[in-house]
């Protein structure tokens, strides 16, 4: 599916903003080209922003959604609802708040399980270390699995985690 967003303008520097056209296809970014400089393909949609600004989403690279564990006080679904209200497109959620904290490939496991049909944004995780896993000798093979899994970066939370 190929979509074309016309009547827009994107920021130029400074105060400056340009009339473009942005092309999607399959749900990612194709081009931006200039206002008016093509005709439609066939097949494809055109949607009109009626002259909107068009803003890059944002990334918020710490955040403590509590799920699962602490439902409570904020959960996935909450949580990235009010990023994407704030105009936040992606999300990466700290390892030390939830029940368990990542700070292994079971306990990220558990994570993906619990949150991902709840997100309404995209979102990362940390992974994490605690003083008790640095007591072990094999910590750090630990850290090396999660960063295979997939997580954004494993990091150590001395507020959360103090060193045992």
């Amino acid at each position: 599916m190929r979509t074309r967003f016309v009547n827009l303008r994107i920021p130029a520097g400074g105060n400056e903003v340009r009339e473009v056209e942005i092309v999607v296809s399959d749900g990612r970014f194709d081009e931006i080209i200039p206002a008016g400089s093509e005709t439609a393909a066939g097949g494809e949609q055109w949607v009109n922003l009626r002259g909107g600004l068009v803003l890059p989403g944002l990334i918020d690279g710490h955040v403590h959604f509590d799920d699962p564990g602490f439902t409570h006080r904020e959960d996935f679904a909450t949580g990235t609802a009010a990023a994407a209200a704030g105009g936040v497109t992606c999300v990466v959620d700290m390892p030390c708040t939830s029940l368990p904290a990542i700070v292994d490939t079971e306990s990220l496991a558990s994570k993906v399980r619990a949150i991902q049909t709840k997100a309404y944004v995209d979102f990362m995780l940390w992974g994490g270390v605690s003083g008790t896993s640095m007591a072990r000798d094999d910590w750090r093979n630990d850290l090396e699995e999660l960063v295979i899994a997939g997580v954004a970066a494993p990091c150590w939370c001395p507020k959360h985690h103090p060193r045992a």
